[in-house]
């Protein structure tokens, strides 16, 4: 349908002149109309919306993104209208007026605003062939939302503000008629217009939602624990007047959902404490048996009700896994229920599966597939309690985990053109995005150009290797003026995290990296010439072809001042006295050395530098790269000191982590493939596959990946190996054989 020109206008409340607000402003939008007929929208808010027909919700969005690409959802409404009169209704949060706070916490950094407000496009049809225009104008009323305001939750910087709700409703507001401020108009019909909104359908289908249940409760203090077990069961509580109940829920894993809130009688105030883990002093748990400290969130949100029954919902999912509650009652009995949360998350089709004669490896990929889950929402997101923001490094590991797993590359391209979107006047992306963060990350900017490369190499969309060669080319730019009179490149400007390493000295940035030449800027920098080389190649783009070659080779030559050949690795700086192994895993994955050995001699070095979490997903490649299954396989096999009792999802790291959901860690979801069914794409569209099995005494395997063709199965549990290959695949075994994919079981 052909929304969005020249027929509907941004409206706001009162005059339309923007409002500060501390933390965001919630504000209501509202148009009546009469009878029944089909009715196709298409809708969008700065920032946030949740839409009403006739009081039921129908929609929440819009996907995050910025001020070049501005989502809307088209909704089909039909079935929700009735004879006679139909009230469609938008609550709508922006945070246009306010800052997020990294130290006091306030509005979330990944959402993107320039003022509040909404937007609605749409024409009823009706049977007798009559029609109305239900898109926002004049005939739209508006108002603020007296029934929800916004706290900050220091603690949880990124992530957003707590609600408060006083057990309003918006039939409850005092309309007037909405300031019409400017036309809306899609992206590709702009012109001029004084809101820089270009209005673009949603890339990624909608969420996926269901309802989930606490499964037990614990540290009771106020009401019978039977009371509250028949709560779970599904009847009412029953609290008795001027009293004050505290429980805590545990719905047993890790989750990202909605609270519902039933109130049915009587008036109380609730508050709710989120966690994803217990504390006990410094030390983290799951175990609400051992000692641990109260909950106090740093998420919260806290509800009233007035009386009478009605439900609530929060405004924002969130993210845990224990639910503290603190109920109070005043001169009358109240009764309400809260079992059971709204599950959200992205739709992947998740038909891929790994099992093997190991347990461990078993429960290493069932966390890492909930941790992908949870942290793909509206965009990929690094932790969902946290910060809730995309970068392009997190982004890449869950896109390889996406598209074996789900065959799903939606978010992974929409990521794509976010950081395209971000890119900044001194070439580089920004260090997250969409995000209202100034902070620049220059390495994490050359993983926006692995990520193309590699959704390239899955999906064989030739259009994202030409959108997308200019950026790449002025990001590789911009590391080019930092090369070195002493070789190399490095003396970098920014924040340049790569790891978080602890025995890297600041935040993350590789040794040195902002005074001396680099070694791993130096070897990172060539891996991404050598793929912008091939990228080059494969679009017609000759000259830059030739031109990124060059610059390797030169980059290849210099980069012996990094090597020591006492200990045959590579130092952080030229004569350098400090080893770390992501640098010498840099030096494989550019192909600066054919040491098949570099990688097993630098897991072995007692003075080298080792990796956090992310790094291991880098000295993995590396290893496979040089054909080093034993190291590989003893990178994957670190990651079960992961399984500690209670732990459902991947942490950011060890001990202690500030999110205990954090994607960068679930390498074990991608690299049991690598490892023990040998996969690797040997064209762009992955058609062509080398599949190889681990031959390993101990640990049988069978599973199956996804491919754009089809899942490809295979089964390595018995002493034959057997494999399944969809139509159109060609499987590649070591020995040269060649296999043709026809949906039949074929023994190798």
């Amino acid at each position: 349908m052909d929304f969005f020109y020249r027929t509907a206008f941004w409206i706001a409340p009162e005059d339309g002149v923007l409002k500060n607000h501390e933390v965001g402003r919630a504000m209501l939008f509202r148009r009546n109309f009469q009878g029944r007929g089909k009715l196709v929208i298409a809708v969008s808010a700065d920032t946030e919306y949740r839409l009403f027909c006739n009081g039921i919700e129908v929609a929440q969005g819009p996907a995050a993104s910025d001020d070049l690409m501005t989502f809307y959802d088209v909704v089909e409404l039909t079935d929700y209208l009735k004879d006679g009169d139909n009230e469609l209704v938008a609550e709508v949060i922006g945070f246009a007026g306010a800052f997020p706070d990294f130290y006091r916490g306030g509005a979330p950094m990944g959402r993107m605003t320039l003022r509040d407000c909404f937007i609605l496009d749409g024409t009823l049809k009706r049977k007798d062939g009559s029609s109305e225009f239900i898109g926002t104008d004049s005939n739209w009323q508006a108002a603020d939302c007296h029934y929800i305001d916004l706290m900050r939750c220091p603690g949880v910087p990124c992530a957003g503000p707590g609600e408060q709700h006083n057990g309003g409703h918006f039939k409850d507001a005092v309309f007037s008629t909405a300031q019409v401020i400017e036309l809306g108009f899609r992206e590709e019909t702009v012109k001029n217009a004084n809101l820089y909104y270009r209005l673009r359908e949603r890339m990624i289908p909608f969420l996926s939602r269901k309802i989930e249940s606490f499964k037990s409760f614990f540290d009771v203090h106020g009401i019978a624990d039977s009371a509250l077990q028949a709560m779970l069961d599904g009847k009412a509580l029953w609290i008795p007047p001027d009293s004050k109940i505290e429980f805590t829920l545990d719905i047993e894993h890790e989750t990202t959902a909605r609270l519902l809130l039933e109130f049915r009688k009587g008036k109380a105030d609730v508050k709710l404490f989120y966690a994803e883990s217990f504390s006990f002093g410094d030390q983290h748990h799951f175990e609400k048996d051992r000692p641990h400290d109260k909950i106090a969130g740093p998420m919260t949100d806290q509800v009233s009700s007035q009386g009478g029954e009605w439900v609530w919902k929060s405004f924002f999912y969130r993210a845990f896994r224990f639910v503290r509650v603190l109920i109070t009652t005043y001169c009358e009995t109240c009764e309400l229920r809260l079992a059971d949360v709204e599950w959200e998350a992205y739709p992947y089709n998740n038909q891929g599966y790994f099992q093997s004669s190991d347990k461990e490896l078993d429960r290493l990929y069932e966390m890492g597939m909930r941790t992908l889950e949870l942290c793909s929402h509206h965009v990929f997101e690094d932790c969902p309690y946290y910060e809730r923001v995309q970068y392009p490094a997190d982004s890449l590991i869950a896109a390889r985990i996406a598209m074996i797993n789900a065959g799903d590359t939606k978010l992974a391209e929409q990521a794509i053109i976010h950081f395209r979107h971000s890119i900044r006047e001194n070439g580089l992306t920004a260090g997250s995005y969409p995000s209202r963060s100034p902070v620049y990350l220059p390495i994490w900017s050359l993983y926006y150009i692995v990520l193309v490369d590699e959704v390239y190499q899955y999906s064989g969309k030739k259009e994202l290797l030409t959108d997308n060669l200019w950026a790449i080319r002025r990001i590789l730019d911009f590391f080019l003026r930092y090369r070195c009179l002493e070789g190399g490149i490095g003396r970098l400007p920014y924040w340049n995290i790569a790891d978080f390493s602890k025995e890297w000295v600041w935040l993350g940035e590789p040794p040195e990296i902002d005074s001396k030449p680099s070694a791993y800027a130096t070897f990172f920098v060539a891996e991404c010439l050598k793929r912008y080389q091939k990228m080059s190649e494969i679009t017609g783009a000759s000259s830059d072809a030739t031109w990124a070659g060059g610059i390797y080779d030169e980059l290849l030559q210099e980069s012996r001042v990094f090597y020591d050949e006492k200990k045959k690795l590579y130092a952080d700086n030229p004569a350098g006295e400090s080893f770390s192994l992501l640098t010498n895993a840099a030096a494989v994955l550019a192909e600066i050395t054919d040491d098949a050995e570099l990688i097993k001699r630098s897991l072995a070095d007692k003075t080298m530098k080792k990796t956090a979490y992310f790094g291991k997903n880098l000295v993995f490649d590396a290893a496979i790269k040089c054909g080093d299954l034993t190291s590989a396989e003893a990178i994957i096999s670190e990651q079960k000191k992961l399984l500690v009792p209670g732990r459902t999802v991947m942490p950011e790291g060890t001990p202690n982590p500030r999110s205990e959901c954090h994607v960068w860690a679930a390498l074990p979801n991608y690299g049991l493939y690598q490892l023990y069914a040998g996969f690797r794409p040997l064209n762009a569209g992955a058609t062509r596959i080398r599949i190889s099995p681990y031959q390993h005494d101990q640990i049988r395997v069978k599973g199956a990946l996804t491919l754009m063709k089809g899942l490809v199965e295979f089964d390595f549990s018995q002493c034959d190996c057997r494999i399944k290959i969809p139509a159109g695949i060609t499987v590649v075994l070591d020995d040269g054989k060649e296999i043709t994919g026809s949906d039949v079981w074929v023994t190798l």
